[in-house]
């Protein structure tokens, strides 16, 4: 006969609550390594879009200064990314725009935001047009700094250009020729009545004419007739 006891239904057995703890362990590790590859992902995709991206992305401070920009940006102007870290904004802009910048980091301050365009000089010294919307970061516990987005409108900035150009151009040209089609009606119109005064002359001309002969025909048999009166 056993010794054995039966155990209570709610008494453990130490070697499965062991197994249990380490199941649960294994789940937390496993939980936090898949939430860390997720977010390692995550940052990669980030800082590749970043990187590559062909329009601006950039950080600056509430005086302007560049705290970072992405590589593709800045090599599109011409310049390595080291260039810009640590320079103000404004040395990038076109020179007679660069007094308008203390206003944009106003409303920055002031609204949060700001969007509009910015004209940018490139390391070869052409000038690029930039559309941009910046909003302002100010998290607590963290220095306040501008998250900048912008695109380059250049070509549509030339493409706009152009079209005006050409429809004034086409203006011009209609107007010109409104100008003259009014010029050559004004000349027809005073040919017209020149002709018709001198077709009105001739014709008074040619009817004293007739008179004058129907006179002088009159006056001949007149004088004929008193002739043959006074003839023996």
């Amino acid at each position: 006969m056993s010794d054995e006891r039966p155990r209570p239904e709610n008494e453990s057995v130490p070697g499965n609550a062991e197994d249990a703890q380490h199941g649960v362990l294994d789940g937390i590790t496993a939980a936090w390594q898949q939430a860390k590859d997720a977010f390692a992902n995550s940052e990669r995709r980030y800082h590749d879009l970043v990187e590559h991206s062909l329009g601006l992305i950039c950080t600056h401070d509430l005086n302007g200064r560049l705290r970072s920009i992405n590589p593709a940006a800045a090599r599109s102007l011409g310049y390595e990314p080291e260039r810009g870290v640590g320079h103000n904004l404004a040395e990038f802009l076109a020179p007679e725009t660069r007094h308008l910048f203390e206003d944009y980091l106003q409303r920055i301050r002031e609204n949060g935001q700001d969007a509009g365009l910015m004209r940018v000089i490139a390391s070869d010294g052409r000038e690029r047009v930039w559309m941009y919307h910046n909003v302002l970061s100010d998290e607590p516990g963290t220095q306040p700094y501008v998250l900048g987005h912008a695109i380059d409108i250049t070509e549509r900035v030339v493409a706009e250009r152009m079209l005006r150009e050409k429809e004034q151009a086409l203006r011009r040209a209609h107007d010109e020729l409104e100008r003259r089609v009014t010029e050559r009606t004004i000349a027809l119109e005073q040919a017209n009545e020149r002709l018709r005064v001198e077709i009105a002359e001739r014709q008074n001309a040619e009817e004293r004419r007739e008179r004058a002969l129907v006179e002088q025909r009159d006056t001949l048999a007149f004088v004929a007739s008193v002739s043959e009166g006074l003839a023996p």
